[in-house]
């Protein structure tokens, strides 16, 4: 519809003038996205679950050699409608740049104002969608690790794999009410997450940020082996109340990714540690 408009103003010389009403009136269509948006966290979800079923993987790989997919693979055609949608204030702006027609210019402003709303409207749908997905895939071992903090959580603010000093890898959600820790297992072809210990609720959460070489890596397996490795990239997650419940020394897989937890954590955390002198540490 947009490309008709534009295409009905453009003049002989290739000129296209007073397109800011067409444009301000069409971005209202693109609420359509929110929606969109937010069902791409259960849509990747299912995907990646389906996908290596054989019918499925058969459908893909006809898809990617029909010459339609331009080789590219499914789950990348659909994302891309997503793609192009948050990318239209940047185009509002580089049309607002050569545009001097001041009712134009009105009409433009308008208009990226609108995007930048539908904009923000689905990031928040998708965030809530993704914290709903996350929740969902949550194994409980023991009714006493459900907690409303988790149940009422309307944020997941990170998540990703992590290791603890034994080295066995860990999976944590950041939700913004609670810190849940947990290992991967799959039901039923589905990827879940079973809660590991007692999670730690915003209003217990305390995190510490542990300088390098402040805990000594270890397990039965190297201690007679290559054992007692400097750890790095540290971050210690405890509760206020130390009889809630246990604590988790983490290590992250890198400098900028220890920088990007620590600052999620602290919109979260209850209390947040200041980095313990090395030198006076206990190992």
């Amino acid at each position: 519809e947009l490309i008709g408009r534009l295409q009905e103003q453009r003049k002989p010389d290739g000129r296209t003038e007073n397109i800011g009403q067409h444009i301000h009136d069409w971005a209202d269509r693109l609420s359509v996205y929110v929606d969109y948006c937010a069902n791409q966290i259960q849509a990747k979800a299912m995907f990646d679950e389906k996908k290596s079923e054989p019918a499925m993987e058969d459908f893909l790989q006809r898809c990617l050699a029909s010459p339609f997919s331009r080789k590219l693979d499914l789950w990348t055609l659909l994302d891309g409608a997503r793609g192009r949608f948050v990318k239209y204030p940047l185009l509002v702006r580089a049309i607002l740049k050569y545009t001097q027609n001041s009712d134009d210019v009105y009409h433009l402003e308008r208009a990226l104002e609108r995007l930048e709303r539908i904009i923000h409207r689905a990031d928040e749908e998708t965030g809530a969608s993704r914290c709903r997905h996350a929740k969902s895939s949550l194994v409980y071992l023991f009714e006493e690790q459900k907690l409303s903090a988790i149940d009422n959580s309307t944020a997941l603010l990170c998540s990703g794999w992590m290791k603890n000093t034994k080295g066995s890898k860990l999976y944590v959600f950041l939700f913004d009410g609670a810190a849940v820790v947990t290992r991967s297992t799959l039901q039923q072809g589905r990827q879940m997450y079973q809660v590991y210990r007692q999670p730690i609720p915003a209003s217990q959460l305390v995190v510490e940020d542990l300088p390098d070489g402040h805990v000594k890596l270890g397990s039965f397996r190297n201690a007679f082996g290559q054992g007692n490795q400097i750890a790095k990239n540290l971050i210690r997650i405890s509760f206020a109340e130390s009889g809630q419940g246990q604590a988790h020394t983490l290590l992250v897989s890198d400098e900028h990714d220890k920088r990007q937890w620590m600052q999620a954590f602290l919109k979260v955390a209850t209390c947040l540690e200041p980095a313990p002198d090395a030198a006076k540490a206990k190992v």
